[in-house]
Order: C-alpha cells, then sequence, then structure tokens
C-alpha cells in the first residue's frame, strides 16, 4: 500500500499477533506452499468431500456482506460462489463416468479462485482503489516538528478506505488459534484432493497409454491431437448422457442431495443480493454512513451502520470554530443497531456521548475531534475492542473536564491513544492494562497533576509528550522496553524544574514566566534515575528542544485571527504580533494566522515539488507560485 513513510511505518495499526501464532502460521503456509506447488493445476473432488469447502466460501461470503466490502467484490463473489453450487449440484447425480475429468476440472477452475485468487483480487481492489496524497504528506513530515498530529498520517485518510483495507487484511491473518486450525485444515483437504486428481489422471493416463499399444500391435491409429481427444470425450459424454441414461440403485438419494446444493446456492445468491439492496434503500438518507453492514434489512428501521463519519477537516469561520453543527442525534440514531465499528467526529459538536452508543460494544476506532465533549463517561470501559481511541480538545469555553476512572481496565486491544488539547483534565486513569499500546500522545494538559505510570506498556514503541506544564516529574522509563521514538516538548515542567537536567534553569527560553499563567513553573528536588537519564538521551534533540514561551491559550483562534486576518483563504500571506505568518487550518482547526515557520516551508515545498493543492498566483504569489 506504500504507506511505509507514514507513522513510523504503523498506518494501518494491524493487530499483531503472538510469536508462537506467527512461527506456527509461517511453517504451515510454507508446507502448504511446498505442497501446492508439488501438485498439479487440476483436481477431483468426490462429492461429500465438496460441503465443507463451500461452507467455508459461503461464510466468507457472509463476512464479506457483514464487514461492509465493496459492492463490486460482493457481487463479484456471490456469482462465482453460485456457480461453484450449481457445479456441485450437477456433479452430484451424475450417473455417467467421466475418465477426462472434464467436469472436475471446471469444478476446479472455481475452487481454485476461491482457494488462491480470491484473496488476492481483494487486496488487488484495495490497493487499487485507495486514495492516499503520499507526496503531499511527506512535504509535512519533513516540515513540521514531531509530535504535532498534523503529522499523523492515518488521520488524514478517507475512515472508510482505512476500514475496509483493515477488515479485509485482518480477514486474511491467523488472527487466532481457532482461525489457523481451521484454515490450516481447509488447506489440508485441499491437498488431499489434489493428491486425489493427479493419482487419478496418472491412472487414466496410463490405462489409455496401454490401450493405445495393445490397439497399435492390431491395427495402427492416428495419432488424435489433445483438443481433438477432448472434443471426442465430450462429444461421447453427451451422446452417452442423452442416449442412455443411468439411474442406478441411488437416484432419489443423489437427486436429494443435488436438490440441496442446488437450493442452497440459489438461496445464498439471493440472500446476498437481498442484504445489499435492502440496507442500501434503508441507509441511503443516512449519509454519515459511509459504510453500511450488509444485512437482511426488509421492514427493518435502524440502518445497521459500520463506519459514521462526520467531519470538516477545514472550517473558514470563527462562528463555525466556537458553535460547530451539534452531530449527536444523528450519532445516536446510527448507534440504535448496535453494528457501529468506527465512529470519526471532527469540527461537529457533541457535547455529550448519546447512551444509545453503549450498544455498539464492538467498537473499534474511536475519533472526538474538536468536539466540545465535556466528559468520557464510565461506560466506554463497555468497549472491550477498541483499538484506536483519538480525543483533541480545544481552548473555547467547552472543553473537556474529567474522564472516568478506569476506562481503560478492559481494553486489550487498545494500540492507538491520543489525548490531545485537554487543559481542564487533572488526572488521566491508569493505563496498566493496555497491554498492547503501540502509540501514545498525551498533549496540552496543562492542569494534569502528574503523568500516569508506563507500567504494563511494554510494547509500545512511540510516546509525544508535550506541554505539560504541571506535572513535576516523569513516571519510570524502565517498562517501555520497544520504544523507539519519544518525544518531550515545548512547555514541560520537567524540561525547566530541574528534574532532567539536575539544574533548575528557569531562564531557558520555553521556561520563561507567562504573564497570568495558570500553573506558573516551579523547581523540585526530585531527578531522574540515571537509567531513565540514559534513554532520554539516547534520543538527542527531539527531548526538551528549545523553544520560545508559547501560551497556547492566548494562542487558540480569535476572530481576530481568522475571519479578520484570513476571512477563510488558505494560503494567504498574514502578520499576527508583528510576525509573517500563513493562513492554514494546522491540526484541522478553522483557518487562522499560523506564524510557525513550519507552515510556510511546508506550503513552499507543495509548489516547488506541485504536490497538494493546486496553487493560486493571486494568493501564493509570496510563496513561490507563478
Amino acid at each position: 500500500m506504500n504507506t511505509t513513510q507514514f507513522d513510523n511505518g504503523e498506518f494501518w495499526l494491524l493487530p499483531q499477533q503472538d510469536t508462537s501464532l506467527v512461527v506456527s502460521s509461517i511453517v504451515l503456509l510454507s508446507i502448504f506452499g511446498i505442497g501446492y506447488t508439488a501438485l498439479a493445476v487440476i483436481m477431483i473432488f468426490y462429492y461429500p468431500l465438496d460441503l465443507p469447502k463451500l461452507i467455508f466460501q459461503t461464510l466468507t461470503l457472509y463476512t464479506y456482506l457483514r464487514k461492509g466490502f465493496p459492492t463490486a467484490i460482493i457481487y463479484y463473489y456471490s456469482v462465482l460462489l453460485l456457480c461453484n453450487w450449481l457445479v456441485t449440484c450437477y456433479r452430484s447425480q451424475r450417473y455417467v463416468s467421466d475418465p477426462d475429468l472434464i467436469i472436475a476440472r471446471l469444478y476446479y477452475t472455481f475452487d481454485l479462485f476461491f482457494a488462491v485468487f480470491a484473496p488476492l483480487v481483494v487486496l488487488i481492489y484495495f490497493i487499487y482503489t485507495f486514495k492516499f496524497d503520499r507526496a503531499e504528506f511527506l512535504t509535512r513530515m519533513e516540515s513540521i516538528t514531531p509530535g504535532s498530529f498534523d503529522i499523523v498520517a492515518r488521520i488524514f485518510g478517507d475512515p472508510s478506505q482505512i476500514s475496509s483495507f483493515c477488515s479485509a487484511f485482518h480477514y486474511l491473518q491467523f488472527s487466532s488459534g481457532t482461525a489457523l486450525f481451521y484454515k490450516s485444515a481447509l488447506n489440508v483437504l485441499s491437498i488431499y484432493k489434489w493428491r486425489k486428481i493427479i493419482m487419478t489422471l496418472n491412472h487414466n493416463h496410463h490405462e489409455r497409454q496401454i490401450e493405445r499399444k495393445r490397439k497399435a500391435l492390431i491395427k495402427p491409429v492416428a495419432r488424435e491431437s489433445r483438443t481433438g481427444s477432448i472434443k471426442a470425450a465430450i462429444t461421447k459424454k453427451l451422446s452417452e448422457s442423452l442416449s442412455k441414461p443411468k439411474f442406478g440403485k441411488h437416484f432419489v438419494p443423489k437427486l436429494f442431495l443435488s436438490l440441496i446444493f442446488f437450493v442452497a446456492g440459489v438461496c445464498m445468491f439471493i440472500y446476498s443480493v437481498g442484504s445489499v439492496q435492502s440496507t442500501v434503500e434503508l441507509c441511503s438518507k443516512y449519509e454519515k454512513c459511509v459504510i453500511p453492514s450488509y444485512q437482511w434489512n426488509f421492514n427493518e428501521k435502524h440502518c445497521t451502520c459500520l463506519v459514521f463519519v462526520d467531519r470538516e477537516t477545514s472550517p473558514t469561520k470563527y462562528s463555525d470554530w466556537i458553535d460547530p453543527p451539534d452531530t449527536t442525534s444523528n450519532l445516536a440514531e446510527l448507534a440504535i443497531a448496535g453494528e457501529l465499528r468506527i465512529v470519526q467526529i471532527i469540527n461537529r459538536a457533541v457535547p455529550e456521548l448519546p447512551e444509545e452508543l453503549k450498544n455498539c460494544r464492538n467498537i473499534e476506532q474511536l475519533i472526538l475531534v474538536y468536539t466540545k465533549t465535556t466528559a468520557l463517561p464510565a461506560w466506554l470501559a463497555e468497549f472491550t475492542h477498541l483499538e484506536y481511541f483519538h480525543l483533541e480538545g480545544d481552548y473555547t469555553s467547552r472543553r473537556l473536564t474529567t474522564i472516568a476512572d478506569g476506562i481503560f481496565n478492559n481494553m486489550p486491544h487498545l494500540t492507538f491513544l491520543h489525548f490531545g488539547g485537554i487543559p481542564n483534565v487533572e488526572k488521566i486513569p491508569s493505563l496498566a492494562s493496555l497491554k498492547r499500546l503501540r502509540y501514545l500522545t498525551l498533549a496540552v494538559l496543562d492542569s494534569l497533576k502528574e503523568l500516569p505510570s508506563f507500567e504494563g506498556l511494554s510494547k509500545l514503541d512511540d510516546l509525544d509528550i508535550v506541554h505539560a506544564l504541571r506535572a513535576p516529574t516523569l513516571p519510570s522509563l524502565a517498562p517501555l522496553t520497544s520504544l523507539k521514538s519519544l518525544v518531550i516538548r515545548a512547555r514541560m515542567a520537567v524540561c525547566c524544574n530541574g528534574f532532567i537536567t539536575g539544574t533548575c534553569n528557569m531562564t531557558e527560553s520555553q521556561c520563561l514566566p507567562i504573564s497570568g499563567e495558570k500553573y506558573p513553573l516551579t523547581c523540585t528536588d526530585e531527578r531522574i534515575s540515571a537509567e531513565d537519564k540514559l534513554l532520554l538521551d539516547s534520543f538527542g534533540s527531539s527531548i526538551c528542544p528549545s523553544a520560545p514561551p508559547l501560551n497556547r491559550e492566548a494562542m487558540a483562534p480569535s476572530k481576530y485571527t481568522t475571519d479578520e486576518l484570513c476571512n477563510g483563504v488558505k494560503y494567504k500571506e498574514c502578520t499576527l504580533n508583528g510576525k509573517q505568518g500563513i493562513c492554514f487550518n494546522t491540526r484541522m482547526m478553522v483557518i487562522q494566522c499560523e506564524t510557525t515557520s513550519g507552515y510556510i516551508a511546508m506550503r513552499k515545498l507543495h509548489i516547488q515539488r506541485g504536490v497538494g493543492d493546486a496553487c493560486d498566483p493571486n494568493v501564493e504569489a509570496w510563496l513561490g507560485c507563478s
């Protein structure tokens, strides 16, 4: 998917399986690969062994429907699976021998597709339909300071495409011991059947060679071409079938079995088409539902929505920033069915999470950015399947004030946690149960009394701590045995009070006093351990880099910095407090005058490389646009 360069290679945040499961999967897949390579590209099945494959293929289609795969894939898979059921129906009631395995070869064509090519078709579909401006985002990474969620690539991607690909890829993985067992069993069954066809074909070929030699001793015959041989065999089969029908003593059981296969195939096809059509009709009135779960929704009232997305990534007016449209009712209505897996809300108001969201026990991603949410309730702890949690607040009058204790106590699958822009929160719940957490950001936490312990976070590889000016110390870093990236920056108490350096220094640029600051920086007698200090030193300039003393509340968007200086025009030149700036929607906020130099450099790179938004010379001549 060409996303290795983004988010430290964790753009997709795919689940990491246990080492034992990975090793077992590699060994078994290698054995299966050798087995498939060694066998011929044709096979024969005896119909009693057809059923396990057909059941698995039908369950795969059912999974595609439930997970909201693109309709093109669903219809494509449904038609081929119907053909597979019908061929099985025919094979189960045949009474004429088939020494040339014509029907078996046809059946094998379908089986080969489902066993090998269907997963490839799905992956290739997503590879070619996935849209992400990689070149534009690379310029962000080159220009913007690490630690900002402006360089978290995943949140800028299309949530529906990301969700679909992750579902498809996760389904192909051996995600558990059970999945490893039944998929391995099906592969063993396939190899057994492939061996059967090879032995049968070899035996038939050997018999034909003996017969040909015997006849040649009596009278030489002309050697037929392979095409002619197959044509003659088909003609013979048809003539035998038409002229001499043989019903045999098992006619009734065979007919009954073939009817079962026929009815099952037709019912499966009707169900898949009906599920798509009824769900599309039911959910079409909900534009915020970008991916539905295709179920038999005739006469149902509530849309079985999987992915709820309501976002505005570039508000243009100050009024839209401080008082965005409220989408609580939309979220509540689509949560009633209990199918939601992903919720992404950006620059839309959800002051209080609706109670209906409690129905969605299997929710996997919760993204709330500038939603004016005031509290995270205790019932969030019921989201035991949550994998991705991104919460971003702001300095408007409606802010997050409390996070219920214990909400992370039963989230074993959580891999991404971003808490930013929540200046009124004084305490973060314990993170000790997040054994699979790989990404953690704690940013702009003015009131946070102390940083949470890192105990239990042995798989964490990316940690960003930004602007925690009330927390006087860092917790022990010893549990972070997998850490690859660590950023501690901006106005941090630990960078000034002597905890890290051993000497309290309030004269360094970021430590200078700010008038009216709610929690002024003070010195401390506590010191970092030698081991933790050695770890911090290994990350060099990303630890406490020099920076001006920023009053983030004073820097928050205002009517002057938005409407008056920019008037909703991106990339316009502006001047704020005597400093040159650029009108830009930093961190998906309202377009305002941004004086951070990195954004000007970023836009210049866009223009030089011809990536990102097309430049307007009437607005961006100052950046080099012509």
